[in-house]
């Protein structure tokens, strides 16, 4: 039993460390996830920040600071190249947020992993366990063979002294 106990415990010990070495990407996929919402949070502030400024051209003729007005082909200048800007945001905008799924499913493999890991590695305690079990009670069943074999030997050794004292003592009478 404890031979299939060690055996089991092995077998853990290996899924284990294969387990570890398919997740050890860990800390990149953590890193490009924190990246991404980054870079994502920044181009969504461009976003706003260009549609903020089509919408004005769009909707002044007149700046409102100085109170001049906006040459028509200038304000048309400014919505096409914000309008393009936007257009490319949003584009990245998708590319990001295709890279945020694929790190989304990553870390949720990893979670899944790391749980088998833990399940595991409690597996791993149960054997350790039943494998000390196993030997604190070879040692106590060691422990009693011998007392019962001093035990039973000692009568036979008793009397065959008690036989080579009467044996002596007949030769002396």
């Amino acid at each position: 039993k404890k031979k299939a106990v060690d055996d089991k415990r092995r077998e853990i010990e290996e899924s284990i460390s294969s387990l570890i070495e398919s997740i050890d990407d860990q800390k990149s996929v953590e890193a490009k996830e924190k990246h991404y919402n980054n870079y994502l949070f920044k181009i969504q502030n461009k976003v706003d920040r260009l549609e903020d400024e089509i919408e004005f051209y769009n909707e002044n003729d007149t700046c409102p600071k100085c109170k001049q007005g906006i040459e028509h082909n200038h304000k048309k200048s400014i919505v096409v190249d914000s309008q393009k800007a936007l257009g490319e945001c949003k584009e990245a905008i998708n590319q990001l947020n295709e890279k945020i799924v694929q790190v989304t499913t990553r870390q949720k493999e990893i979670r899944r992993v790391s749980d088998q890991i833990l399940e595991l590695n409690r597996q791993l305690g149960m054997c350790k366990t039943q494998s000390k079990m196993i030997e604190e009670n070879i040692t106590s069943i060691d422990t009693e063979i011998d007392s019962l074999s001093k035990s039973v030997s000692s009568p036979v050794e008793t009397v065959e002294y008690e036989l080579k004292e009467k044996k002596e003592a007949l030769k002396l009478s």
